[in-house]
């Protein structure tokens, strides 16, 4: 079968996805983050050249944190939007999730040092995203009664596959056996 034919329903079904969340976003509190993926190996198998500095900065969020990580994350960070209810000591490890998902340094979102900045778009976009999957989750994954597990639920790194841009590196299906 064409890729493209196969490729294409499903962009459309992510596409009416999207519109419809972003239409109605859901006052609920958001989900605990993605399941950490691997980090994105390099051709060579090494590690991505930004894992040093993403592990660097992990450790400086958490030292900033430490003694407060059970506090909600809204008393303890600046600025968090969709994650303030979480402590707030899995906040640095649901970005670290993100981080691998999207095969991204802490940097692709956040300025270094000034981790409330909102310079930078792709912040935004991330907290667009997450109402997204959430929206996923709750109005179209979690109904279909025919799926046989507990929680159910889509996570950014079934789209991204350690890639910053969803869908950037598919690949049609191999042969089938």
């Amino acid at each position: 079968m064409n890729f493209m034919r196969m490729a294409l329903p499903l962009l459309v079904a992510a596409a009416s996805i999207a519109v419809a969340s972003a239409q109605t976003p859901s006052p609920s509190p958001m989900p605990s983050g993605p399941p950490a993926a691997p980090a994105a190996a390099g051709p060579s198998g090494s590690p991505p050249p930004y894992a040093a500095d993403n592990e660097r900065h992990l450790a400086e969020v958490q030292k900033a944190i430490a003694g407060k990580e059970d506090k909600p994350a809204k008393e303890v960070f600046k600025n968090v939007l969709l994650l303030g209810d979480l402590p707030a000591g899995r906040v640095p490890r649901t970005m670290q999730g993100f981080t691998r998902s999207l095969g991204v340094a802490c940097t692709h979102c956040h300025v270094a040092g000034d981790w409330d900045s909102e310079d930078k778009d792709d912040k935004q976009v991330t907290r667009d995203m997450m109402k997204m999957t959430k929206a996923i989750n709750d109005d179209y994954i979690k109904p279909i009664k025919a799926i046989a597990e507990d929680r159910p639920n889509v996570t950014c790194f079934m789209c991204h596959r350690g890639q910053a841009k969803a869908g950037a590196d598919l690949r049609p299906p191999g042969p089938r056996p």
